[in-house]
């Protein structure tokens, strides 16, 4: 196969926004069973509606988070359901994403989103398996942790707590690389059309032959992004949606959904640079 280069996100704004369109639906979908269950406290009842909820000290969001207790198991896991498979049809704009910045020439959209959709199974796949690893992994983790942390109750509370989190934090980043690998491999599927079984070991490849680079080039748009996101919470905080004015909600709105907006864009840098890497690793 002729090697491509993968593109800037900068020459896919369609691709970026379709990407950014699609995670917005799920969002919306995901968001709606929560707010009916809310609405139906009969908090809408009052003067102030649901600004109640983000006044200070939390007091009627503990009263309704309390009322609607019994019904919040049956709740979680049909939301948990839901995230299942909103998570594996969201694969098929990410899938176009990287089909857009993976192939230099411009193709109708038509066909990229074909290549995607024939892309699904094994990026379901090796995304399973990822998400099996990470669950393992942080469970483990989690149990060792707690392991150490009892190992040390006749030391200073400060020094067990020190080896919780020191445990936990190895765990995180161990989670954390298997989420890259699982990017890489997702790179490499896109790219070299491979199974997830060839994909996975790609990725390990590419990961295991750079990992600083991996690292770093995932580092500065996940920076950037939390930048964002800071920033979205400063703002949120000051236009204080609880107090009255519909217009703070509606900028709320706003700042969010461009936050969410320029968090792809991130993404999307990532994604091409896993494309790079995947490149430059193969034989």
């Amino acid at each position: 196969m002729t090697r491509e280069l993968a593109v800037s996100p900068l020459q896919r704004p369609l691709a970026v926004t379709l990407y950014f369109a699609g995670h917005a639906v799920a969002a919306l979908v995901f968001a709606l069973p929560t707010t009916a269950v809310v609405a139906g406290t009969g908090l809408g009842r009052f003067p102030e509606g649901d600004r109640l909820l983000f006044q200070p000290g939390g007091v009627i969001a503990a009263e309704v988070v309390r009322t609607l207790m019994p019904a919040l198991p049956a709740h979680i896991l049909s939301s948990l359901s839901v995230a299942a498979l909103l998570g594996m049809l969201l694969l098929v704009p990410h899938a176009a994403l990287l089909v857009g910045l993976a192939r230099t020439e411009r193709e109708p959209l038509s066909a990229t989103w074909g290549r995607a959709l024939a892309h699904l199974p094994p990026l379901l796949a090796l995304s399973g398996f990822a998400l099996l690893a990470q669950a393992i992994v942080l469970v483990g983790t989690l149990t060792f942790a707690g392991t150490l942390r009892g190992a040390f109750t006749g030391s200073t509370t400060r020094s067990a707590d020190l080896v919780y989190f020191g445990a936990v934090l190895v765990g995180s980043l161990l989670a954390l690389a298997v989420g890259l690998v699982r990017d890489l491999g997702r790179a490499a599927i896109v790219r070299n059309e491979l199974d997830s079984k060839t994909a996975l070991f790609s990725g390990l490849r590419a990961f295991a032959q750079a990992p600083g680079r991996v690292v770093a080039r995932w580092m500065v748009p996940a920076l950037a992004g939390a930048a964002l996101i800071a920033l979205a919470a400063a703002l949120t905080t000051l236009l204080d949606v609880s107090r009255p004015g519909t217009w703070r909600l509606g900028l709320v709105a706003l700042v969010h959904q461009s936050v969410a907006f320029a968090l792809c864009w991130c993404r999307a840098y990532w994604l091409r640079a896993s494309l790079g890497i995947v490149a430059d690793s193969e034989p």
